[in-house]
């Protein structure tokens, strides 16, 4: 609680969480464009959508658990 020298540590792993988060959206938003844009074409169904959708979820997910993992350098 008052050992600031963990301090960089914290810095890191929060600069670390940033960019997943960064990640996450920026993957998920494009996934969903795609979909959008073969949907709009008629290229593929509601099925093959929602399951992408669910898969980049899960993706995302497991992506965003990487922090717990961080390891001090």
């Amino acid at each position: 609680a008052d050992d600031l020298t963990q301090l960089p540590y914290v810095v890191r792993l929060s600069r670390f969480a940033r960019r997943l988060i960064k990640e996450n959206v920026a993957f998920s938003f494009g996934v969903k464009l795609v979909f959008l844009v073969l949907a709009f074409f008629g290229l593929t169904s509601l099925w093959i959508a929602i399951l992408a959708d669910v898969g980049m979820a899960l993706l995302v997910t497991l992506n965003g658990m990487r922090p717990l993992r961080y390891e001090v350098e």
